[in-house]
């Protein structure tokens, strides 16, 4: 060991050379993560988008099925598109980050609940749990994925899905903003 003063060139020198070994491409463990994350990532984008086509869908019978009052009809189909819009933007983010196929959109008679609708209330109701079970999966989305495009996909859907529960709300005549935070239904 040298008594010499460490200067600034020596750090950053010592500092390169150390991210230059840690980032190599022959270390093991960062493909090991790297792939990981992969893995996490396209967990967390394919529940997202398998719940917003279920949304897609569900909103679209919902919709059709003659339950709601025409100003209901209208906010649904609102509703509907947006749940559209967001599928089919997780769906290209899968394609272009993830390098896969989105989920398969998913049947009316895949859809738990769906089929037994009977009146405005229970279809309006069954609207706001989706809403809800949209918002914590891209919440739980948010939290495990470490692409800023992914999270930033994920937390502008949050936004809109927030909106439309708030809508959901006052046509059940509910509270609209029943807390500060919403977290959504797991």
């Amino acid at each position: 060991m040298t008594d010499r003063p460490i200067t600034r060139r020596r750090a950053l020198l010592a500092g390169g050379a150390a991210v230059a070994v840690a980032s190599s491409p022959g270390s093991a463990r960062a493909a090991v993560d790297k792939a990981l994350v992969k893995k996490i990532e396209r967990r967390a984008v394919g529940a997202a988008t398998l719940d917003e086509l279920r949304k897609m869908v569900a909103l679209e019978a919902i919709a059709n099925g003659r339950l709601l009052r025409p100003s209901e009809t209208s906010v649904v189909r609102i509703l509907e598109e947006h749940a559209t819009q967001h599928a089919a933007a997780l769906g290209q983010l899968m394609k272009d980050q993830l390098g896969t196929e989105p989920p398969a959109t998913p049947r009316r008679t895949e859809i738990s609940g769906l089929l037994g609708l009977r009146d405005r209330t229970a279809a309006l109701r069954f609207a706001s749990r989706l809403e809800g079970r949209a918002i914590a999966t891209n919440i739980s989305g948010i939290r495990t994925a470490y692409d800023s495009q992914i999270r930033q996909a994920l937390a502008g859907i949050v936004g809109s899905d927030a909106q439309h529960l708030v809508l959901l709300r006052q046509l059940l005549h509910e509270q609209p903003v029943p807390s500060a935070f919403e977290r959504g239904a797991a």
